[in-house]
């Protein structure tokens, strides 16, 4: 005896009681193939954002703070030399690293690795902001390391 789904399920084929599960598998297929075109259509698109950004590297900016912190490893902030460095960063950012000003960043409780990744961006040029800019271009390393640690430790 056959069983009828609606036309547009089973492209007017009379579909057996018997072969039910092999419907279902050939529409979990076509939904994975579905998925997969889309995955394979952002990763284009990623692609050529990166290039259009000027990216070195295929899907470079996605890489970018995951690179940038294993050049540092070695390097360990101290939280009171962070706390003496930070006296320029809170005319911005609040003694508590709590900024008074919505358009500047909290950094209180921020992880360690992405303070330390977005100083060395604006050291390096690879992320610009009139006021950031010069200010992080005097940092050394362990400057950045110690300031990171230093608002790592802050209660957001």
């Amino acid at each position: 005896m056959a069983t009828a789904l609606p036309k547009k399920w089973n492209l007017g084929r009379p579909v057996q009681s018997s072969s039910a599960p092999l419907v279902w598998l050939y529409r979990l297929s076509v939904l994975l193939v579905w998925i997969l075109l889309f995955a394979l259509l952002m990763s284009l698109f990623l692609y050529a954002l990166s290039w259009a950004l000027g990216s070195k590297s295929p899907l470079g900016f996605l890489g970018q703070a995951q690179a940038m912190s294993v050049g540092s490893a070695a390097l360990v902030g101290d939280v009171q030399a962070g706390e003496r460095k930070s006296v320029s960063c809170q005319a911005c950012h609040g003694p508590q690293g709590i900024s008074a000003n919505p358009i500047w960043p909290n950094l209180a409780g921020q992880q360690e690795v992405y303070l330390a990744n977005t100083l060395k961006a604006y050291r390096s040029s690879q992320r610009q902001d009139p006021l950031m800019s010069p200010m992080a271009a005097a940092l050394t390393d362990q400057d950045i390391a110690d300031l990171a640690a230093y608002y790592t430790s802050l209660k957001p």
